[in-house]
């Protein structure tokens, strides 16, 4: 495990590094953050889409075995709620189904998830112990699917460390409410230049190390940053799994019927 460990943390130094010099980093802001809920805020700010399409391809290493699965993912935000929906295209044995989940800006509220698996008609709300369950035999847990709003966690600027061309703000973020959640904190390191994490340790309650996710293939798509690339590392098990984000397009008008809970089973 302390092998394992200290690979990761030696890979997270060279992301952060490599990262930098992959993209062309766009201005920085004049003015610093402030403090850590600042930094969280100029990264929530990036997105400036109203709804997002995209496909993801999911590869899991383990047991010197590769699972690849292949979702399209389609996303948007109204009324006070990010919607996202995923829809599984392949293997054949897991076509179909489909995850539907809300993410209220309101703190007060818990987010809703749903999954609709075809194979027995089954349509079933994910809550409580289920949102710490895992996501698709991959290294993400259910949780990992909905969307942190800034008011849902505290937020410390710890540091600032050099990313080669540019400089990371490293800012420790905790859940107000770890009810649902296997995370006790996180820390998130966020590029200065074009506002996006490029790495995030997960911490237990008991604050030891769950997992590590490095994000790399940063692209600007219709004048949107975005990461193309994201490889999550568990220091649970040998195991680690591969996002790939592609055919991303933003502003598409997707339709509010889209995301209705109905349309699960069609």
């Amino acid at each position: 495990m302390n092998e394992r460990l200290n690979h990761v943390l030696r890979t997270g130094c060279a992301v952060l590094g490599l990262l930098s010099a992959s993209a062309q980093a766009a201005p920085e802001y004049e003015t610093p953050p402030a403090d850590g809920r600042e930094v969280s805020r100029r990264v929530e700010a990036v997105d400036t889409s109203r709804d997002r399409r995209q496909v993801i391809t999911i590869l899991v290493e383990r047991d010197g075995k590769t699972l690849k699965r292949v979702l399209e993912s389609d996303s948007k935000r109204y009324d006070g709620v990010r919607k996202d929906l995923m829809r599984f295209q392949a293997p054949t044995d897991v076509r179909g189904v489909k995850y539907l989940t809300f993410n209220y800006e309101d703190p007060a509220r818990h987010d809703d998830m749903w999954v609709f698996m075809p194979a027995n008609n089954l349509l079933r709300r994910i809550s409580g112990n289920g949102m710490r369950g895992v996501f698709m035999r991959s290294d993400l847990y259910n949780e990992d699917l909905r969307k942190r709003e800034i008011d849902d966690d505290t937020h410390r600027l710890l540091r600032t460390e050099p990313c080669h061309e540019t400089r990371c703000y490293v800012v420790e973020r905790r859940l107000k409410d770890d009810s649902e959640s296997n995370y006790g904190r996180r820390l998130v390191w966020v590029r200065g230049d074009i506002w996006l994490p490029v790495r995030i340790e997960y911490y237990d309650k008991q604050d030891r190390l769950l997992k590590v996710d490095a994000y790399s293939g940063f692209e600007e798509i219709q004048g949107i940053w975005t990461r193309t690339r994201m490889d999550v590392t568990s220091m649970r098990r040998d195991s680690h799994t591969t996002l790939l984000f592609s055919d991303i397009r933003f502003d598409q008008g997707l339709s509010d019927d889209l995301f209705l809970q109905a349309r699960l089973r069609r």
